[in-house]
């Protein structure tokens, strides 16, 4: 996973992920990778990767996970979120430096920092999808 794409992620709330389809200008695309706070897109039948804000790609829509999922106030990473609110219990990044007692992150059970808006569920439109 590329470092500038969680970034986009992070920053612009868009599900850009390597090798996902999108539709950029209206033609069909692939996400090659991230290049600083934009994207790189092969647009279908093109030699060359254009460099693209992240707003300027139509993406998606992404089956739900079984959990939002959120970023976590201590080592920034994407996590799964509890019913509660709070993310999950994960092991710090390059966890096998610390002893095993202190591998935990401290940003579990914490609220975190933002939610991935491509993770909840869209709220209902009209007054049928609200009641059903």
């Amino acid at each position: 996973m590329s470092a500038s794409l969680k970034w986009v992620r992070r920053n612009y709330n868009v599900p850009a992920f390597t090798g996902l389809e999108v539709a950029y200008r209206g033609a069909p695309a692939t996400i090659l990778g991230g290049r600083a706070q934009y994207v790189r897109v092969l647009p279908q039948g093109a030699k060359r990767a254009a460099i693209v804000h992240p707003y300027d790609i139509t993406y998606p829509v992404l089956p739900l996970p079984p959990r939002p999922r959120g970023w976590c106030d201590h080592c920034m990473e994407e996590r799964a979120i509890r019913a509660d609110g709070t993310v999950v219990r994960h092991q710090r990044n390059g966890h096998e430096r610390f002893p095993p007692d202190e591998r935990n992150c401290p940003g579990a059970g914490r609220k975190p920092w933002g939610i991935c808006a491509w993770t909840i569920a869209p709220p209902a439109t009209t007054e049928e999808e609200a009641a059903a």
